[in-house]
This record gives C-alpha cells, structure tokens and sequence, in this order.
C-alpha cells in the first residue's frame, strides 16, 4: 500500500473516533433547554384542552435567571401579561381534572415534575384566558400554554 493510502486511512480512523468521543460526551451532558422543549412538545402534540372551546396545547419558554417562580415573577417575565389579572390556581386540582378526560396528561405532568421545579398554574385575564402550566429550568420559565374559555 502506498503512504499516501496508509495516511489517508490513518486519518479518517482518527476523525471517525474522535466524533463517536465527542457524541459520547453530548449524550453525558445535562439536557439543554432546546431538548427540554423539544419533549414537552412531544408529549403535548395533540392534546386538546377542553374548555368552552377546545384549544391546543403547546410549550413556552420566557425569562432568564428567574429563580423564584411566583405570580409577579411570571408578570415580570411575560410582557403579554403584565397588565393582567393573574392567578396562580391550584396545581393538583387542575391535574386531576385533565388527568380524567385523557391519561396523555399524566404522561406531561410526569414529564414537568421531572424536569422543572416550582411549577405552578397561572390563569391570566377574565372570561377568554390563558392558562400555563410552567416551572423552571435553568433560570426560565418553561412549560406549555394553552386557552380557556371559562364564563
């Protein structure tokens, strides 16, 4: 064989293993917030929030280095809802009642508590609202959103 053949197999060994090194050490890692949304959306396609009207589900991501979620930080990080009614309503009787229509959201609640901390539900606005369902992750504040119609 000649060297030139000789090296240009030596060097694609090389680059083959040092890339299988280095997917190795991003699989080690801790799961980004990009792969994080990436599995609540997962795990919200195709869920429907059923109120007067039936809305989608999807994630949302806002603020940075929040490090207590409550309803002002929430206010504070969200623009939109700013000059809002905002309440912080009752995480377990909120699930119970979406956990009874489809067992997909205990599937997303599981999901949530394994991967945020502090979640809370946050009702904005009076008769046609917005509902999240958020925690945080690594200082934002992450989770899905949906509508409600509620009068």
């Amino acid at each position: 064989m000649s060297k030139k053949i000789l090296l240009f197999i030596l060097i694609i060994f090389a680059l083959s293993t040092s890339s299988a090194s280095a997917q190795d050490f991003y699989k080690s890692r801790p799961f980004p917030l990009g792969n994080i949304l990436s599995g609540i959306q997962e795990r919200a396609e195709n869920l429907v929030y059923i109120s007067e009207e039936d809305w989608d589900v999807n994630a949302f991501v806002i603020g940075r280095n929040v490090t207590i979620l409550n309803a002002q930080t929430f206010k504070q990080s969200n623009p939109k809802v700013l000059y809002e009614t905002v309440e912080d309503f009752p995480v377990n009787d909120f699930w119970s009642r979406l956990e009874q229509q489809n067992c997909r959201w205990t599937r997303l609640r599981n999901y949530l508590e394994a991967n945020l901390i502090q979640i809370h539900i946050f009702k904005v606005g009076d008769v046609r609202r917005d509902v999240y369902i958020v925690g945080l992750f690594d200082g934002h504040i992450v989770g899905v959103r949906m509508f409600a119609v509620e009068t």
